[in-house]
């Protein structure tokens, strides 16, 4: 049967979106399209999805009566500006669920990902950071980069701006908000408060992996994964990399974090009116997201 989808998981992208959407998957009563971010409703900076409407809801070909709560999770939806408008034209009583992180720690992270994906050309990420007035220009882009709205570091990690846009357009009660730290220190906790959301039985869940965390591979293999990412989207295939990506994970290893305590000041400083206005948009105490010495005190304190 098909079923409309009724959630979407709209960003951040390096919040534990990729281990939330598996999770949901798992769930007998949720449905989470395969690939998980067909990017569809992105028409500001993704090329257009292959075959388009039709082929879009084919995605939905699979879903049974059991599925009360069906949708998908692609994490440019929050930053486009476009992208909550379409959905909501589509389904207009779209429910959303939104990951939020320390836009430091978050900025670093997507640095890394994008170099893993060959995307980025430059790996030291103070000198990435500083090329981005640079690249707005036109100038030092990556053969590889597709998009240049993914090497703008600042305007990805913008989550307060970004919410704020969001609340504008939805209600606040079918907007789901959960930090990324909170997933990592009490993940059965969220977990129930999102299938509250979703109007779902609860699973019993007790396990939570983690997927998707930032990896280094030669750049070798990133500049050919990155091909093989291209030719599939202009072909209009919206499926993973399958055996390259098991692969990639093999010969991987965690990117350690090289950023310097300088550097990382500096990020905090930057990202405090973002902060702030997150703070207030969510009533959440996201204090130690304000300056690197409250992250070290919550560190060294155990918190």
């Amino acid at each position: 049967m098909f079923k409309k989808p009724n959630f979407f998981i709209i960003g951040a992208p390096k919040c534990g979106t990729t281990s939330l959407a598996m999770w949901l998957s798992e769930h007998p009563n949720v449905f989470v399209t395969d690939p998980k971010e067909p990017e569809f409703f992105n028409k500001d900076f993704v090329p257009p999805f292959k075959g388009g409407l039709k082929r879009y809801e084919a995605l939905y070909n699979r879903v049974r009566p059991e599925h009360l709560a069906v949708g998908e999770a692609s994490t440019s939806y929050l930053r486009a500006r476009s992208a909550v408008d379409e959905i909501l034209k589509y389904s207009p009583e779209a429910r959303f669920i939104v990951g939020l992180r320390n836009p430091v720690e978050m900025a670093i992270s997507w640095h890394a990902q994008k170099v893993f994906e060959g995307v980025e050309d430059e790996p030291d990420f103070e000198i990435a950071w500083r090329l981005q007035e640079v690249r707005c220009t036109g100038a030092r882009i990556p053969r590889l980069c597709t998009d240049i709205g993914d090497l703008m570091y600042a305007e990805v990690c913008a989550l307060g701006s970004q919410l704020a846009r969001l609340y504008e357009k939805v209600p606040r009660d079918r907007v789901f908000i959960y930090t990324l730290d909170e997933m990592r220190s009490d993940p059965r906790s969220l977990w129930i408060r999102v299938q509250e959301f979703l109007k779902v039985p609860d699973d019993g869940r007790q396990h939570f992996p983690a997927y998707n965390a930032t990896r280094h591979v030669p750049k070798g293999f990133r500049v050919v994964a990155r091909l093989i990412t291209l030719t599939k989207r202009n072909l209009g295939i919206h499926r993973g990399m399958g055996l390259l990506k098991r692969i990639g994970e093999k010969i991987s290893r965690n990117r350690e974090n090289t950023v310097s305590e300088k550097f990382k000041a500096e990020l905090y400083d930057y990202f405090r009116d973002e902060v702030e206005l997150l703070q207030k948009l969510t009533g959440l105490d996201l204090s130690p997201w304000l300056n690197l010495r409250n992250v070290e005190y919550v560190k060294n304190n155990g918190s």
